[in-house]
């Protein structure tokens, strides 16, 4: 009778949506390999290291972390989605392997929330952001933001949002527009700032004037992500779906 044959017992495990999404992405690229097979492989890799190779995988992962995060003047921009995100992945692993300890430190900011009703849905965004008067907030399911790259270089632009009833990247550039306006009102300092930006400039097909509009102002419009997915949320901000039962 074969003896090397694993015991096994069945548990039920209860996924978050995202982590779902994650192991089915997975699964596809090892072939359909079961979802006990994935988890296995995963325990018997993360868990039970030799201490040299979890210093090491510490180490490496702690240098990238602190790369990271010299690599971006101001908390939190939409901008630094991605920064955000390998800064996230860096201290879920390094607390993983270090017994829950967190690299992050009291450097990151205490931001206070809000809770913004929604017509299916509701949003948490930091109290500071400037509301601007779009769409009715009982009327809309989406929220946009409007972030201006080079903040810190023009004495730090504040953040302003607005509900919406369609989603952000569906405005046309005349309703941006009339939101920027309606920005003014609430912020006055802003014409200043939208006065400053510098449109691109092309000649047969190549920009003559990058360095120039690279370090202008640029506000641009951005979507507040949904919770349950895998974005990023910057400053903590993000929608909440409700749905009926």
């Amino acid at each position: 009778m074969a003896t090397d044959e694993k015991k096994r017992r069945k548990i039920s495990i209860d996924f978050d949506n995202d982590t779902e999404i994650l192991l089915d992405s997975h699964k596809r690229g090892l072939n359909g390999a079961s979802y006990s097979t994935m988890i296995n492989d995963l325990v018997r890799s993360m868990y039970g290291l030799r201490p040299q190779v979890k210093k090491a995988l510490s180490d490496a992962v702690e240098s990238l972390f602190e790369k990271t995060l010299q690599e971006r003047p101001d908390f939190g921009s939409m901008y630094e989605g991605e920064r955000n995100a390998v800064l996230l992945q860096c201290d879920n692993i390094y607390q993983l392997l270090n017994d829950g300890i967190s690299l992050n430190n009291a450097d990151t900011p205490n931001i206070h929330m809000i809770k913004v009703d929604l017509q299916n849905a509701y949003a948490l965004l930091p109290s500071d952001w400037i509301r601007i008067e779009w769409d009715n907030e009982k009327n809309s399911n989406f929220v946009g933001v409007i972030e201006t790259k080079n903040s810190a270089k023009f004495g730090g632009i504040p953040h302003f949002y607005f509900t919406s009833k369609k989603e952000i990247y569906h405005l046309s550039e005349t309703e941006e527009n009339a939101i920027l306006e309606r920005c003014i009102t609430e912020y006055p300092l802003f014409r200043e700032i939208l006065a400053k930006r510098v449109p691109l400039i092309k000649e047969n097909g190549k920009i003559k004037n990058f360095k120039e509009y690279d370090a202008a102002p640029l506000p641009g419009f951005f979507s507040i992500p949904e919770d349950g997915t895998q974005s990023t949320f910057p400053f903590g901000a993000k929608i909440v779906r409700q749905y009926d039962e």
